[in-house]
């Protein structure tokens, strides 16, 4: 597939690094089997990047999660249904005895992650953060309602750690990542410890990097380069067809890729929800351009990985600024003009 099918998306990179808009951008195309294209941007000023630079990938490490829940529970060890109760001791304080994983990989637990605020302000260690999961109150009753939460992935940590006998950490790299070839992904807990991690500008006052970092946040602390997030893609596409995944079933990936919020809406904005197991959905037509079975999940550091079976695209949207994935989406969707023409 000739480069130059791509020269709008790649103007549109072009144009929103020097609006400011993005930080330095590595941008991948690519279908189940082959990379189409893989590609650096640099802005005239800031940190600098190259095609296998690491950036904080932040909630594209949520679809990781659920993919570890998922081969938990094809290796029989949970229910997605199971209360959390169940594994984590004094959780069902506080009216949670009710709570779900499916309510924790939906965010429709009703969790409530001001009680997180504390943490941050004071720089806690990782235990604290799981211990206010544990702490928290609802604002609504489990299953009635969505509203995106960081701090349910905390409890779900816990639980991976538990029953594989594995730090979450370890095990999204021992039985995700190094299958597939990821040699680059892993939750790097300073800059330090990784040179090609690439610094994230803007980021809030109460969310400094290296203390981002040093919580390998399992709701966005991973790490990972375009070409690794592109294999994993790839292996999820390949899987969702029936065409085999080394790391799930087809059940699996179907299962946590699919709507699973029909009905909810969004607590706050009385939007409907539109979420899988910790994968992202999204309305044709609104944002989104593209076929209608399309999933995956963006990051706060304008990061975006998305996979269309339909156009057996996968799509991998790299930057290093902190804010929203606007740009993400401009991008992709003239990906999906250029490769319909």
């Amino acid at each position: 597939m000739a480069q130059g099918l791509f020269e709008r998306p790649l103007a549109l990179v072009r144009a929103a690094i020097e609006r400011g808009e993005a930080g330095a951008v590595v941008l991948a195309i690519a279908d189940a089997h082959e990379t189409f294209l893989l590609e650096s941007f640099c802005p005239a000023q800031g940190p600098r990047a190259s095609e296998d630079s690491i950036f904080l990938i932040a909630s594209i490490t949520k679809p990781f999660m659920a993919t570890a829940v998922l081969q938990l529970a094809e290796q029989g060890l949970l229910l997605p249904s199971d209360r959390v109760s169940r594994y984590i001791d004094g959780f069902e304080r506080y009216g949670k005895e009710k709570v779900e994983l499916w309510h924790l990989l939906t965010h429709t637990s009703g969790l409530a992650e001001e009680v997180w605020e504390q943490a941050w302000k004071s720089r806690a260690p990782a235990d604290e953060h799981l211990r206010l999961a544990r702490e928290a109150f609802l604002h609504f009753p489990p299953g009635s309602a969505y509203e995106y939460c960081n701090l349910s992935f905390w409890p779900l940590a816990q639980i991976i750690g538990e029953l594989s006998g594995l730090d979450y950490k370890d095990y999204v790299v021992q039985r995700i990542a190094r299958p597939l070839g990821m040699s680059d992904t892993a939750f790097f807990l300073s800059l330090a410890s990784c040179p090609r991690l690439l610094p994230v500008l803007d980021m809030p006052e109460d969310m400094p990097l290296d203390y981002f970092l040093s919580l390998g946040l399992p709701a966005g602390g991973l790490c990972s380069t375009a070409a690794d997030l592109v294999r994993f893609g790839q292996a999820i596409l390949r899987g969702w067809k029936g065409d085999g995944c080394p790391i799930l079933s087809e059940a699996g990936i179907r299962a946590m890729t699919s709507l699973q919020t029909a009905g909810l809406r969004e607590r706050s904005s009385g939007e409907p929800a539109l979420y899988g197991l910790g994968w992202g959905r999204t309305a044709r037509g609104r944002t989104y351009l593209g076929g209608e079975n399309a999933f995956g999940h963006g990051g706060a550091t304008g990061t975006l990985l998305w996979i269309d079976p339909d156009l057996e695209l996968v799509y991998v949207f790299l930057t290093n600024k902190w804010g929203d994935n606007r740009v993400a989406w401009l991008v992709l969707n003239a990906v999906v003009a250029s490769l319909q023409e």
